[in-house]
């Protein structure tokens, strides 16, 4: 009898090959009304308008700007005193938007 392989047949492996990324958002800066700028753990950075997700119960408080103001970084996203966060894969897209944005403005793409 041959040697067996312990080597998964074909592309068995390929999910523990590829690298998922996760993002993370490592700092956030306020830039008035409902406006954040933040760069996230892969260099991405742009400001977000978190106007598109102020409806509910748990998004109340953040329609008065002084409040808003007061988020912190917790669990890799932005999160106020009330418990209120937004998905950092969320983000991460609409920083990505807003970069190509901006770079379309100044003539870069």
């Amino acid at each position: 009898m041959g040697a067996r392989s312990t080597k998964p047949a074909g592309g068995a492996n390929r999910a523990t090959r590829i690298a998922t990324f996760l993002p993370r958002v490592i700092a956030a800066e306020y830039r008035g009304k409902y406006r954040i700028h933040l760069t996230f753990n892969d260099g991405v950075a742009g400001t977000v308008d978190f106007r598109r997700w102020l409806d509910g119960p748990v998004f109340e408080p953040l329609k008065d700007p002084a409040y808003f103001a007061r988020f912190i970084l917790e669990f890799e996203t932005v999160e106020w005193p009330n418990g209120a966060d937004i998905a950092p894969e969320t983000l991460y897209d609409a920083a990505r938007k807003s970069q190509r944005s901006a770079s379309r403005r100044r003539g870069k793409i």
